[in-house]
């Protein structure tokens, strides 16, 4: 390499690379993490090969609970040691001044990267980093990544619980109110309609002063309710409140049952191995299920024309 080839690369401005990887479902296992901490290590390191590189692993259980490590294997043995409801799991590899490399694989879905270098390859390796962290994706099929995984629909529908028992809550308070307080009529004497109209055009035009109050006191009577009226539409409303909590807490229950199948993250070291394999077991259960009761349906619907 000559003398001006030498500079130009010496001038080499530092590179900053800060990415966020929305891998929902994603599972962490040890041979992913040992490839990605060799690439992440190799990538700090750059054309150098510097010795003086600076590793420290974290372990987020709670905010008060974070459990600091020199080394991957020590990070490993923890791990594979006992089972541990791990919030986050975080790399770092510095080399002074030159770069370093931050790796954060987050609970709820997500892995953050940032880094920083100056090396000719550091772009390199950072793509090969970035397909490494791509191979925790499960390439689960639409429905789980849209409907389970993506959107918080278990809290929107809990949020729907609530909003109903409040509702609930309002109308049997209301119903009881009513059903004490409220009075009935003679549902003839309440104006309705224009009828009402033609008796005010009629008592203007008579010379009766018993029809003219008669009109006059029946308008006090406008937009009034009987009471057993209202308590049939409040009674229908607290039927069809109580059937909107049954079937959001049918969903509620159902949608906490798939969040449970499918995790936004799963960190599978040993503790946790036996575990993913239930999971794995239970969702072939249940797209058997699925798949079989769908299949009843289409068969019951085809053939119900034909039996009546």
């Amino acid at each position: 390499m000559s003398e001006a080839e030498t500079l130009s690369v010496s001038k080499i401005s530092e590179s900053k690379i800060s990415e966020t990887f929305d891998i929902p479902g994603y599972v962490l296992n040890k041979e992913i993490l040992e490839r990605v901490d060799t690439i992440a290590n190799q990538a700090v390191r750059g054309s150098t090969e510097s010795s003086n590189v600076q590793t420290i692993y974290w372990i987020k259980v709670t905010d008060k609970d974070m459990r600091r490590f020199e080394t991957l294997n020590d990070l490993l043995q923890h791990l594979d040691s006992e089972p541990l409801d791990i919030s986050s799991i975080s790399l770092q590899h510095i080399v002074p001044v030159h770069a370093g490399i931050n790796l954060q694989f987050q609970r709820d879905g997500t892995i953050d990267s940032s880094a920083y270098s100056n090396s000719v390859d550091f772009q390199f390796n950072m793509d090969r980093l970035s397909r490494e962290i791509k191979r925790c994706d499960q390439d689960y099929n639409w429905f789980i990544r849209t409907v389970v995984l993506k959107y918080p629909i278990s809290r929107i529908i809990g949020m729907l619980v609530v909003l109903f028992s409040i509702f609930l809550l309002s109308d049997v308070g209301y119903y009881f109110y009513a059903q004490n307080a409220g009075v009935n009529v003679d549902p003839s004497l309440i104006p309705s309609g224009n009828e009402h109209y033609q008796k005010v055009e009629e008592a203007i035009k008579s010379k009766d002063i018993s029809q003219k109050m008669n009109i006059l006191l029946s308008a006090q009577l406008r937009n009034f309710k009987n009471v057993k009226e209202i308590l049939i539409e409040q009674q229908k409303r607290i039927h069809y409140i109580i059937i909107g909590i049954i079937v959001t807490t049918i969903l509620y229950f159902i949608t906490k049952f798939f969040n449970n199948l499918y995790p936004l993250a799963y960190f599978a070291f040993t503790p946790q191995l036996q575990r993913l394999s239930e999971i794995n077991r239970k969702r072939e259960i249940v797209w058997v299920a699925v798949i079989i009761s769908f299949i009843l349906n289409l068969v019951a619907g085809i053939a119900v024309p034909f039996i009546y």
